[in-house]
């Protein structure tokens, strides 16, 4: 959770506290962090869409992609997406369905 809240990306208070400490340091610096961070985060989610995906590897419960997605293991070669997708893990991608 710390690493998240220092990105930026918690959604809870702390998250709130960051991008107001963001805004205090564009406003006394002339910089511009949050809008940056918004960029940036456009891209890799424009990146990551147009990235063949695939399972690089599995604990107990949990599965992970190549381009840093998390899924739930389900049965057989199924995953769930964090952003609701059902995912079929067949070998050398991942076929997804539904979310986003």
């Amino acid at each position: 959770m710390r690493t998240e809240v220092s990105r930026g990306g918690h959604p809870g208070k702390f998250g709130v506290a960051v991008k107001d400490a963001e805004y205090r340091v564009d406003a006394a610096c002339g910089t511009n962090m949050a809008g940056a961070r918004a960029a940036d985060a456009a891209r890799r989610r424009e990146a990551r869409a147009n990235t063949p995906r695939f399972i690089t590897n599995c604990n107990e419960s949990v599965c992970f992609d190549n381009v840093g997605g998390v899924y739930n293991k389900g049965a057989g070669n199924t995953v769930f997406g964090t952003s609701g997708e059902i995912c079929q893990n067949v070998p050398g991608s991942l076929q997804c369905s539904g979310g986003r």
